[in-house]
């Protein structure tokens, strides 16, 4: 196959995807290898994505896919529709600190400058300033960074700024509904939940209150909860649990989990106190901000700022296409990890992010101290065995558009590659 025919490919996709999109269970369209029998061919189809096949004969006629489009095979993958990776986190998700690992409890507002962040415990989230992650401890799962914490005894608590969205619900259990103060009659009688990175969800019940001693290192504690496993052969948590909010069963936040005993029993700090020394309050669905506008996120500044060629067009399309097999690859292919935990991953994403914040950002002709046009050679080096031929060249193209750009700003990079194709600067794009 060669560009022209792979274009009219694409055309052919593009004027069957509406159609494709009104198909119950149909969820997206692409192009890529066609499977025969269970086996991937080398031969290219217009591609349906569907929740769940179903056989010829249970299909009306309005819904089934054509064997061909324009003269190209089709074929029909099955799977569920694609989730964001780190595009927007809740209480119970996997925080990784400075090579430790803990939960993210759920999402809070700072009542200083009103800005959304998430919630654990400071033997967590660490100093200010540290780069807080999801899941893997690197830039690709990258949160926001440790902003203020507090461990004095009545509570171990910590917030951290958000990069991402977020939704002020916790894994497995549900939209958080507001707070609980605890009162004496819960004693022997709330039954309590929690969703953490090690034990997920567990139940028990408040068995104390006002609970004061000497952990294991010889700190100072007060005023704790304590909460014993519903079952003696359960555990309530255990390490990596650090973090958890625990609620009651209309998902009201009466604690945060801090720490552990030897006999499953889980002890943390009140809410109402975790709120007053940080200066927080937990967000709900009505009190958590409204979905940014899709101008003003990450991918809509990205969009526009791309959106002034059709090369830099194409290369967002790409972007949205194939960020998360990018990812993958990466993170499952030993020698592309390898080259990714080699190169100054931080400073290459956040060169990045700041283009799309801020176009007149320059690109810069050194990273951490590693010279950018190298850093770019490696990973399209590292690259050009694992992806397909297609992808492989618009990776050369962006590398070589980042080169040659280099000490340019990203406004002026982008607007030399549309006066490079004959577009005024600034003027709408074809595809």
């Amino acid at each position: 196959m060669d560009t022209a025919t792979y274009d009219q490919m694409t055309r052919a996709q593009d004027r069957y995807h509406e159609q494709a999109m009104t198909i119950p269970g149909v969820h997206g369209t692409s192009i890529g290898q066609k499977d025969i029998a269970g086996e991937t061919t080398p031969s290219l189809a217009i591609v349906v994505h569907v929740e769940k096949k179903r056989p010829l004969e249970d299909l009306p006629v309005s819904d089934r896919i054509p064997t061909s489009i324009d003269g190209f095979p089709t074929d029909v993958i099955e799977h569920d529709p694609p989730r964001p990776i780190a595009q927007h986190v809740m209480g119970g998700a996997n925080l990784w600190v400075n090579n430790f690992y803990g939960t993210l409890g759920c999402i809070v507002r700072d009542s200083s400058d009103q800005k959304t962040c998430l919630l654990s415990n400071e033997h967590v989230l660490s100093t200010v300033g540290t780069k807080v992650y999801v899941d893997k401890n690197d830039t690709c799962h990258f949160l926001g960074y440790t902003k203020r914490v507090k461990n004095n005894g009545t509570v171990d608590a910590g917030i951290a700024s958000l990069e991402v969205g977020s939704e002020p619900s916790i894994a497995n259990i549900g939209k958080v509904t507001g707070t609980r103060i605890l009162t004496w009659e819960d004693v022997g009688h709330l039954t309590v939940r929690k969703m953490g990175r090690t034990t997920q969800v567990t139940y028990g019940k408040v068995n104390q209150l006002s609970y004061q001693g000497r952990d294991a290192q010889g700190n100072f504690f007060s005023r704790q909860v304590y909460i014993k496993a519903t079952s003696p052969s359960d555990k309530f948590c255990d390490f990596g649990d650090s973090g958890s909010v625990i609620v009651d069963d209309k998902v009201a936040v009466v604690a945060l989990l801090s720490h552990k005993d030897n006999v499953g029993g889980g002890i943390g700090g009140r809410i109402e106190n975790v709120e007053s020394e940080l200066d927080i309050k937990v967000l709900t669905a009505i009190t958590a901000d409204p979905p940014l506008p899709y101008a003003e996120t990450f991918e809509g500044r990205l969009e526009a700022l791309c959106d002034q060629s059709g090369r830099t067009r194409e290369y967002f399309q790409t972007y949205l296409q194939s960020r998360a097999e990018v990812q993958h690859l990466f993170h499952d292919t030993a020698r592309l990890y390898a080259t990714w935990q080699k190169i100054p991953q931080d400073a290459f994403m956040d060169a990045f992010r700041s283009g799309v914040k801020d176009p007149d950002s320059i690109i810069p002709a050194s990273l951490d101290g590693q010279d950018t046009i190298r850093v770019l050679t490696q990973l399209r080096d590292s690259m050009s065995r694992s992806l397909d031929p297609r992808l492989m060249e618009q990776v050369d193209a962006l590398a070589a558009d980042l080169t040659n750009s280099i000490g340019r700003s990203w406004r002026q990079a982008i607007a030399e590659r549309a006066n490079a194709a004959g577009i005024p600067s600034g003027a709408p794009a074809g595809g």
